[in-house]
């Protein structure tokens, strides 16, 4: 949380990187945006709260992501494995 910067160093050669719960640091986001300028790694970033991250006026990566939404699975999905 102290130094954002320090995930330059962690990611190092890879190009394929997770951060889950990202809105926790989202400061991260402007490093994760010159990581995926620069060095073209490919990032999944999760989180649980979007309105978290545009409350906080941080870089919502405009143009370099794809949104998606996970909903929960519903009861027809799981179907036997329900137990209520």
């Amino acid at each position: 949380m102290k130094d954002p910067q320090r995930l330059v160093a962690i990611v190092g050669n890879h190009q394929h990187v997770i951060i889950d719960e990202v809105q926790k640091i989202a400061d991260l986001l402007d490093v994760v945006h010159l990581l995926m300028e620069d060095k073209k790694v490919r990032f999944i970033l999760t989180g649980s709260s979007a309105r978290k991250l545009k409350k906080s006026n941080v870089n919502m990566l405009a143009g370099r992501a794809i949104n998606a939404k996970m909903f929960p699975l519903t009861i027809h999905e799981l179907k036997e494995k329900f137990d209520f």
